[in-house]
């Protein structure tokens, strides 16, 4: 009989100037719903997969603080801002803190009833 098969979990990063893809594997075996012990077996494969992301995810946030930290440091170097510009210091400030305080979150419109 063949090895179960074994799950990852992974995501990728893209950006203009790099790819960084994120793996991490899932030891417990795919549940099968054919055996005895299913119920089981999907209790272990969920709570893998729930630390698998956990850990990923703790990964993937290190990464991208490492990346906006870099990006930010390169903008103070070129004189740069990013897309809106600016050339106050203070005005520098409150962007790099607006852009910690939103990062990775969705813009959403208001919405008029």
């Amino acid at each position: 009989m063949a090895d179960p098969a074994k799950a990852t979990l992974g995501a990728t990063y893209t950006s203009p100037s790099s790819v960084k893809t994120f793996t991490n594997p899932i030891s417990a075996p795919f549940p099968s719903s054919e055996t005895p012990t299913a119920v089981k077996d999907k209790v272990s494969y969920l709570s893998e997969l729930r630390a698998s992301t956990k850990q990923l995810q703790e990964e993937i946030n290190v990464f991208l603080t490492q990346k906006m930290q870099e990006d930010t440091a390169s903008a103070r170097t070129t004189g740069t801002e990013g897309h809106e510009g600016g050339s106050k210091k203070g005005e520098e400030n409150s962007k790099d803190e607006l852009m910690e305080e939103d990062y990775g979150e969705e813009e959403i419109g208001d919405e008029e009833d």
